[in-house]
């Protein structure tokens, strides 16, 4: 019999019938399925933010070492050396100590970054390459919830590290209040006005050919160099001053420093202040999260793909003769005239046959050459070498035109900024500089040489970038293996481009530095062959350090690498800052000798440690080169 409070369970001499009614349950699969359906449309947006920190875990690392290590390198570099320099000129910002005063700044520039880093190539990774909203969107969660969801885990993200920054700070000495705390409400408020124009900027792009380097480079980098980051904004010109009025990074650290010290702000601009942030990311989020909805639901989002028209001129370069199967593909050329010919072409070819005693001979002369070619001369390298690195060059050359040639064309404009903004900033205070010949420089005249190598090392760094996709993403270099090219036609081929992009870089600097005075238009010259040299080392040694690499978190560890040799070579203030054991270790890091270099070069210094310097980068290359050659050699050939 059945139980009446157990409706499922059935007595054993039931009929099928029976059965079948008796076992349909109360709570059904439909109503359990609905409730869960309820739940997570209620509360959809945290379900998504709960995979983006899933996600994130798989960095933790990258994450825990970037909080810790860079506010640690920016506060010894810039708050203690150039700190230093400052006070070895009698100069302090605010009444107290350069450490203390750059501290706001750092933690509104570094909550931006974090924005930056979660809402531009993991925005369109969503979209494009992952696809990873296209799942979350067939369920209860909603396309506006996935944008909603993204800006609470970034949120928590640079809430987290901010505070990580404060107990630092504290650490230093810099924290003497409990006001410091709203730092961390500043610092969001601050990031998310960034990040999210940023958001729904990459919502409505659909190719990346370059646009977030251009974001970059002529948007953040000004926002960061003219806000009052490295000292008081009065000191820009005026027709400067207004990039630091629009920008929300000097609009947090204004707050940041009243929190951290008490910096003088009038009443009136502290709605000023935070309106300005917050009106400026609402309307970014109510744009990203238009964008969402339209691009999720499939519905066009109109947008400007950058480098279609150079796109269009290529394929249209292509004549129809030179493609097989389908028309218009650029990369399947040669095959067009066979068995895919129309009858007249093939009656002409049945017309032009030779006869048979002609083919004989034809055929002993095809024999006998490919005996002859059987027998190939061996060469030196010839395992390793195909001796047609050219086609490389040519194909990132095609690459870049089509894509990111503005990238590359505006590479100089980034350590530009940095002269402009420090030149202007600081150049008013530190009234001089001892050189590498011991003659007093202006401080614009000095940081000149140290930015320039800092600009070949960035060029080298971006082609890293990219030979990291073109390796385990496009898997472009095992297509190339498989040709009549070698390992060491890869790696020639895409270290050339990056000398051709330092070379680049180093010429823009070079006019626009020799044209404001900075250096001479003589022995100066001697900068350019000099930084192409320095981008040749770097780019060698990049490249063998990415082939280890597996996924694109570890690009950051090597962004985690450059920074201290940017910060710590030299670049801002001299050497002498430092006690001796930190110089000697200073002086063995790669970037310092190219700043030593350009700097001896750019003041007409000219020593035995020219040649020192030149070495260095001569077996840095050589060594580079080898280990990248004999990587692609294991990855793709053995």
């Amino acid at each position: 019999m059945t139980d009446p409070h157990n409706a499922h369970v059935i007595d054993a001499s039931a009929t099928g019938a029976d059965v079948l009614v008796r076992r349909e349950p109360i709570s059904g699969p439909t109503e359990q399925g609905d409730r869960s359906a309820r739940k997570v449309s209620r509360a959809g947006s945290w379900y998504f933010a709960e995979y983006l920190f899933r996600v994130m875990r798989r960095y933790i690392d990258v994450i825990l070492a970037d909080s810790v290590g860079t506010p640690l390198m920016y506060l010894v570099t810039m708050g203690v050396g150039l700190g230093a320099v400052l006070t070895n000129n009698q100069t302090s910002f605010d009444g107290v100590p350069y450490i203390t005063f750059i501290a706001g700044a750092l933690a509104a520039t570094m909550a931006v970054g974090i924005a930056m880093e979660e809402m531009t190539f993991p925005v369109m990774g969503g979209f494009k390459w992952n696809r990873t909203y296209y799942g979350p969107q067939v369920t209860p969660i909603t396309p506006q919830q996935i944008a909603r969801g993204t800006v609470i885990a970034v949120s928590i993200r640079v809430v987290a590290q901010t505070l990580l920054l404060l107990l630092i700070l504290a650490a230093f000495g810099v924290i003497h209040s409990l006001s410091a705390v709203l730092v961390i409400v500043f610092s969001t408020i601050a990031a998310l006005a960034f990040g999210l124009p940023c958001m729904a900027f990459a919502a409505g792009i659909f190719q990346e050919r370059g646009q977030f380097s251009v974001i970059m480079r002529f948007i953040v980098t000004p926002m960061f160099l003219f806000s009052g980051t490295f000292y008081p904004l009065e000191h820009l010109p005026i027709y400067l001053q207004w990039i630091g009025w629009i920008s929300p990074i000097w609009h947090a650290t204004e707050l940041n420093r009243w929190a951290i010290y008490g910096h003088e702000v009038e009443p009136w601009m502290f709605p000023v202040h935070l309106g300005v942030m917050i009106v400026v990311a609402v309307i970014a989020f109510l744009i990203a999260q238009t964008r969402y909805y339209r691009r999720l639901r499939g519905e066009k989002v109109k947008t400007r793909v950058w480098g279609a028209r150079a796109a269009k001129k290529t394929m249209a370069s292509v004549s129809p003769a030179d493609t097989s199967g389908e028309a218009g593909d650029p990369y399947a050329v040669g095959y067009g005239s066979q068995g895919t010919g129309s009858a007249d072409a093939q009656n002409a070819h049945e017309d032009s046959a030779p006869s048979a005693p002609a083919a004989a001979q034809a055929q002993g002369t095809a024999q006998a050459a490919l005996s002859q070619a059987s027998k190939p001369r061996r060469r030196w390298l010839s395992d390793l070498y195909g001796r047609n690195a050219k086609a490389v060059m040519e194909r990132s050359w095609m690459a870049t035109k089509n894509s990111t040639w503005i990238v590359i064309v505006t590479g100089f404009a980034e350590p530009v900024l940095y002269l402009a903004s420090l030149g202007f900033g600081l150049g008013v205070v530190i009234s001089g500089v001892e050189g590498p010949g011991g003659q007093t420089m202006s401080y614009a005249a000095y940081i000149a040489p140290g930015l320039l190598a800092v600009s070949a090392m960035n060029g080298a760094l971006m082609d890293t970038n990219n030979m990291f996709f073109k390796l385990r993403y496009a898997k472009l270099y095992r297509v190339m293996l498989n040709t009549s090219l070698g390992p060491m036609d890869v790696a020639i081929g895409e270290i050339a481009m990056a000398m051709i992009r330092g070379f680049i870089y180093s010429l823009g600097f070079y006019l626009i530095a020799a044209a404001a005075g900075l250096v001479g238009w003589g022995s100066g010259l001697l900068m350019i062959p000099a930084a192409v040299l320095i981008a040749f080392g770097f780019a060698a040694v990049f490249m063998a350090i990415t082939t280890w690499f597996t996924r694109f978190q570890h690009l950051d560890w090597l962004n985690m690498i450059v920074q201290p040799l940017t910060l710590f070579s030299a670049t801002f203030f001299p050497l002498d800052v430092y006690p001796q054991a930190v110089q000697a270790v200073i002086a063995s890091l790669p970037l310092w000798h190219g700043v030593d270099l350009l700097r001896m070069l750019a003041t007409s210094t000219f020593t035995i440690d020219i040649l020192w310097h030149v070495l260095y980068f001569v077996v840095m290359a050589v060594a580079g080169l080898t280990v990248a050659t004999m990587r692609f050699k294991k990855m793709f050939l053995t």
